[in-house]
């Protein structure tokens, strides 16, 4: 049993490494925040659990690359776009119920009191348009929430990639500072 001493000496930091790996590829992507909201613990749990895993497969011999990605496109993103219209619109008295599946934080309304400070009524529009053919929200939550989307697109037009684009960088903005508040950067 002393023997293990030696050989830990002897090894180093290399001791307990395996060839088991044999230099096969593997990628870990771990947390893969939607920047739809600030981050929270969770986001911190999973980078610290894929990176240990990564870490670990790498010392049992695989090459392993680790990716940390933002997902930044697809249905959320158009659920946080719809969001902050929804509550830009509310600025204007519009009485559109918000749909319950669609991003409540009040992170929301700060974007869309920033979006009316900066530009007023250039992305108002007729709020009794914005519910045209989108079925009962209790009776199927999400297809109403994806017609208010295509409702969003429509009557905004070329508009709407602004605002998505505006909501998109307002979350990636907040998540790169509370990164570098880590020491983290991100690109």
């Amino acid at each position: 049993k002393v023997d293990v001493v030696g050989a830990v000496l002897v090894d180093g930091s290399n001791y307990g490494s395996s060839p088991l790996g044999a230099g096969h590829k593997v990628q870990v992507e771990f947390v893969s925040a939607n920047p739809t909201g600030p981050l929270h613990v969770g986001h911190g749990r999973g980078a610290a659990y894929g990176a240990s895993l990564a870490s670990l497969l790498d010392f049992a011999g695989f090459k392993v690359v680790r990716e940390y990605y933002v997902n930044d496109a697809g249905r959320q993103m158009d659920i946080l776009a719809l969001s902050t219209w929804l509550r830009y619109l509310e600025l204007f008295g519009a009485t559109i119920p918000f749909p319950k599946n669609a991003y409540q934080g009040a992170y929301v309304r700060d974007m869309a009191a920033a979006i009316h400070k900066a530009h007023a009524t250039r992305y108002r529009r007729d709020a009794a348009h914005v519910l045209d053919g989108a079925p009962d929200a209790a009776t199927d939550a999400e297809a109403h929430l994806d017609a208010l989307i295509a409702n969003a697109k429509r009557l905004l037009g070329e508009d709407y990639g602004w605002v998505h684009g505006f909501a998109l960088n307002e979350q990636l903005g907040d998540g790169r500072e509370d990164l570098q508040e880590f020491g983290v950067r991100f690109d």
